[in-house]
């Protein structure tokens, strides 16, 4: 089995919570390109919000964004798939009235309802949450997102009744997953980073056993499971590292590095069997 495909998750798994950009990562992804390796990542990321990962690391590839409705190449969308927002209206009046943040993506961009702290905080990073959606003047009949936000970043303990009931009453209607411990989103109904890998494969004509995926936490356990090497991070939590076909030891983008270094390894190796095989006057390596 040799890898042809190498895509990660990004937040947890390539970055920590600084949003700095190992070195190591950005040698690992040009060391995949010499070997003829497509390194691309499957976030629930926007758009605007990978763009500077893309930009460093030197992506080049299709990738997958806002957990798995949109696949992305530069500037050019390649794959969409967006819902309305209009059956979970009053849920989202109701999560915004008691302090949650919600934030709404279309293939672009994110906005969130009003000025929050997790807003603030996150305006730092890029262009991101440079606009607001007003809940009484927006075409919600109209309005098509490829992805929904609830976010306690304050631990209340309110997000897990939001949980419960999406999870309940929507649960067929739409994709719903767990970010971390206080965070909900909802994406269109069969999708997530799986299926948006799938996408990718087809795109870049590519087999199961060929792809390796990485990630850290349960909305990456999909295209963990599906890949033909599923890795988890050192950091990952306990439930991905049970179904990884290989737990790194080390964390976030170092345990990323440490299993591309793995698998060039063996590609080279593979590489160098064949080689012997095929030389003339020469027995196969055993």
């Amino acid at each position: 089995m040799a890898i042809k495909l190498v895509v990660s998750d990004i937040d947890g798994t390539l970055i920590d919570g600084t949003e700095a950009i190992a070195p190591e990562l950005i040698e690992a992804a040009q060391k995949c390109k010499e070997h003829g390796v497509v390194f691309s990542f499957a976030t629930g990321r926007t758009k605007e919000l990978a763009a500077r990962l893309v930009k460093t690391v030197g992506i080049t590839s299709p990738y997958v964004i806002s957990n798995g409705a949109c696949i992305f190449q530069e500037e050019k969308c390649l794959v969409s798939h967006n819902f309305s927002v209009e059956p979970i209206l009053s849920i989202i009046r109701r999560a915004d009235a008691e302090g949650l943040t919600v934030t709404l993506s279309d293939e672009r961009t994110e906005r969130a309802l009003r000025l929050t702290d997790y807003v603030k905080e996150h305006q730092k990073f890029g262009d991101r949450f440079q606009n607001f959606i007003d809940l009484d003047k927006h075409d919600w009949k109209n309005a098509r997102f490829v992805k929904v936000m609830f976010m306690d970043e304050h631990h209340t303990g309110k997000i897990k009744a939001f949980r419960e009931e999406l999870k309940r009453d929507f649960g067929q209607q739409y994709w719903i997953t767990t970010y971390a411990d206080a965070a909900v989103e909802l994406g269109p109904c069969g999708c997530n980073k799986m299926t948006g890998v799938k996408e990718l494969m087809e795109l870049l004509d590519v087999r199961q056993d060929e792809v390796m995926a990485c990630g850290d936490f349960e909305n990456d356990m999909e295209m963990v499971e599906y890949a033909g090497v599923g890795v988890a991070v050192d950091n990952a939590c306990d439930s991905l590292k049970a179904k990884a076909d290989y737990v790194a030891s080390k964390p976030y983008a170092y345990g990323v590095v440490e299993a591309i270094e793995k698998i060039l390894f063996w590609r080279c190796m593979s590489n160098e069997r064949r080689r012997l095989q095929s030389a003339p006057g020469k027995e196969a390596a055993t």
